[in-house]
């Protein structure tokens, strides 16, 4: 496994049309989260990473003769996604990128629909009143296959 880590540092995410944030706009604050760094490591699927911290600790004082005793970095499951990455370009407007979509159409064990499977959701699709709050590059739904299953258990 390849570790890849970077320096987080705060960023400002826009989820304004326009990047500037007011005019409705809200300003979305990304700070990493304090003394760590997001680390990702590279799984088995090529293009699948996972996310890790490694969280500093603080050295450890000795009651008894006052000597330090360093301690090394921990990892933990990271589940913050892209906003505490410095290196991810955040826009809510235009929502995640697909980053497992390859490894999941490459399964063959799901299909595309082409528009939602509700009334309500297809009403909703075709609203013209609501472009002006509609998020960017909306992902068509899947399903699985006849006969297959694609729940997170079986995988």
């Amino acid at each position: 496994m390849k570790k890849n880590g970077n320096n987080d540092t705060p960023q400002q995410a826009s989820t304004s049309p326009n990047g500037k944030g007011g005019n409705g706009g809200a300003v979305l604050t990304t700070n990493p989260l304090p003394a760590s760094r997001k680390v990702y490591i590279e799984g088995a699927q090529p293009g699948v990473r996972v996310a890790f911290r490694e969280v500093t600790l603080t050295p450890t004082r000795a009651l008894k003769d006052g000597s330090v005793e360093e301690n090394p970095p921990v990892m933990v499951y990271d589940t913050s996604g892209p906003y505490t990455d410095a290196k991810a370009a955040i826009d809510i407007r235009k929502g995640l990128k697909p980053l497992r979509q390859p490894w999941i159409m490459g399964r063959g064990d799901v299909e595309e629909l082409k528009e939602g499977t509700s009334e309500f959701g297809r009403r909703r699709a075709a609203d013209a009143r609501l472009n002006d709050i509609r998020f960017q590059n909306v992902q068509r739904p899947l399903r699985a296959r006849s006969g297959k299953n694609v729940s997170q258990m079986h995988y």
